[in-house]
């Protein structure tokens, strides 16, 4: 009801500038995200045995008190919602410590680390660890910290990127009687586009998630449509999805040797399905006879 509600043309499309369109477009599914979506669950976790039926109770007491005074701040509320939140920490307390008091003294007549590890990893899911080793950097120096691992990363993904072209004379291209038609983006396109979305995919830097796409598309593709048909227009690719998340993936070999990575770019979905839908559109005129060489087609798909 929210997105379907709310006034998307006088909010979203007062400027005609595709930059900012976008941008208001991406603050209203966002804000929507944080008002509807919640953003913890009381499920327990595969790796807490501890946490029995005792504790999901308390967790699920707290949450409902917490939800109860955030949409209701009276005194009252607010002590019903401490009273809860302190009960929960002492059941998780009373459940989890002697759950530890039980294990530690197997460890002593144990010789195996499996042991050691297996408890470690039950006790203590509160804590987290970085996804890379420490990295090794190119005077030789070990790089421990997040931001210079990052840093790191950077340089070396920036180095590895840059393309020198100058000089170079572009290809020439064959001559051809075929002029390819002015796209038009219908509400099909736009509708096909967000229903394909894969909503296990990671999201970009704009934080609207896939699934939120895909299970909104009846209601959002109407200002997409409107969003694209001015970005076609105007020749514009909006500022905002040009960012992207880099994460490095692991190639094969020394994982402290940060040249053992590359990088992939997370990008807008909004963006994502804008590039699909002109992505067929074109592939669907490149399959006309002749316009696309025997070694491309297989690129191009």
């Amino acid at each position: 009801m929210y997105f379907s509600d709310f006034p998307w043309n006088d909010y979203c499309f007062q400027d005609r500038d595709p930059s900012v369109c976008a941008q208001h477009i991406t603050e209203v599914i966002v804000s929507g995200m944080e008002a509807y979506i919640p953003r913890t669950f009381s499920t327990p976790h595969a790796k807490k045995p501890w946490f029995n039926h005792a504790c999901s109770r308390a967790v699920k007491d707290r949450e409902a008190a917490h939800k109860r005074y955030q949409s209701l701040r009276t005194p009252a509320n607010h002590d019903l919602y401490i009273c809860a939140r302190n009960r929960a920490k002492y059941i998780l307390r009373l459940t989890k410590n002697p759950f530890i008091d039980r294990k530690c003294p197997n460890l002593a007549f144990s010789n195996s680390t499996r042991d050691f590890w297996h408890l470690a990893i039950n006790i203590s899911s509160n804590f987290t660890s970085s996804s890379f080793p420490p990295l090794l950097s190119p005077d030789g120096s070990t790089t421990a910290s997040s931001i210079s691992k990052a840093e790191l990363f950077s340089q070396i993904f920036s180095k590895n990127s840059t393309l020198d072209d100058s000089g170079h004379i572009p290809p020439t291209h064959p001559p051809s009687d075929y002029f390819m038609p002015v796209i038009k983006i219908l509400k099909n396109d736009v509708f096909y586009a967000l229903s394909g979305l894969n909503p296990q995919k990671a999201y970009g830097p704009d934080g609207v998630l896939p699934i939120v796409l895909k299970n909104c598309a009846s209601v959002l593709t109407s200002c997409l449509v409107k969003l694209f048909r001015l970005c076609l227009s105007t020749s514009t690719f909006p500022s905002c999805w040009k960012y992207a998340f880099i994460q490095p993936v692991p190639k094969k070999g020394d994982r402290s040797n940060p040249s053992n990575y590359r990088p992939i770019a997370l990008l807008s979905c909004l963006s994502k399905a804008f590039e699909s839908i002109l992505n067929r559109k074109i592939q669907k005129y490149l399959s006309t006879p002749d316009l696309l060489s025997d070694r491309q087609e297989s690129g191009a798909r």
